[in-house]
């Protein structure tokens, strides 16, 4: 135990903050197994073997891990590189360039925070080099970043990850595109097939979602519902009408030809 030492590697505050609490805890386990094997060693990807996963996760199958890592690739915490014939390499899934970089993520290697961002302590400090007051992050305070999120929530067919969904949403500055986003998604409800599968499981996480821009995906139209059951429904209407004018023709020649009356 004379190892456990403040030498630590850097996770995202918004990881344990937010969206630790939305999955499994073996999830969490591989997701700070992926965090020491890539950025703790100054590396942006590495190849991890399901052995690997199961030596320092305690995970015994190697279908629970390859489920696990597809959740976390779901909720856009990682990318998985595979290639035939090869250990599957892992990476984790920051934020673009344009977008503002999650708390708590340092920057990626060779590039530089943004102006007001404070740098990540080197290790044995305690201190950031830029203490500077970001005063345009004190403006935007004011700003309503969950502006259109209820909303937008409420017309989204899968209902998993709340916290995380309004993470990205205000992160994104989704907020001041709201009108648009919720109107896209109201169309994509109606319309598209992806989103009306009776299956939950098969609709893109909210936080998938938001992180792909899938509200600019192409609408595929629900399929027509089949009118063979009305067809059949039609057709043995007009036997059954068929048959009782038949009826009635044959009544009405015996009574002609009799002169008995029936029924």
């Amino acid at each position: 135990m004379s190892d456990l030492i403040p030498n630590s590697f850097q996770v995202p505050n918004a990881f344990v903050d937010v969206i630790m609490s939305d999955i499994s805890g073996n999830a969490v386990k591989c997701y700070l197994l992926i965090v020491r094997k890539t950025v703790g060693w100054g590396k942006e990807k590495d190849r991890i073997s399901v052995s690997q996963f199961r030596k320092y996760t305690g995970i015994s199958k190697d279908g629970t891990i390859t489920k696990i890592t597809k959740e976390l690739e779901d909720f856009g915490l990682i990318t998985r590189h595979k290639e035939l014939g090869k250990i599957t390499e892992f990476s984790l899934r920051l934020p673009p360039k344009n977008h503002p970089p999650l708390e708590g993520v340092p920057p990626i290697k060779g590039t530089t925070p943004e102006r007001g961002d404070t740098t990540p302590p080197e290790r044995g400090s305690t201190k950031p080099t830029n203490t500077k007051p970001n005063k345009k992050k004190n403006k935007q305070k004011e700003i309503d970043t969950s502006k259109g999120f209820e909303k937008w929530w409420s017309i989204y067919p899968k209902k998993v990850g709340k916290k995380t969904a309004l993470k990205i949403w205000e992160k994104s500055k989704l907020f001041n595109q709201s009108d648009e986003l919720i109107q896209k998604l109201s169309e994509q409800v109606e319309r598209c097939e992806s989103m009306n599968r009776s299956d939950k499981s098969l609709i893109a996480h909210p936080s998938t979602y938001l992180n792909q821009e899938r509200w600019d995906d192409e609408i595929i139209p629900i399929p027509e519902k089949s009118n063979a059951i009305s067809k059949t429904n039609n057709q043995s209407e007009s036997y059954a009408d068929k048959l009782n004018r038949e009826c009635e023709e044959f009544e009405r020649s015996m009574q002609q030809a009799t002169g008995t009356r029936f029924g």
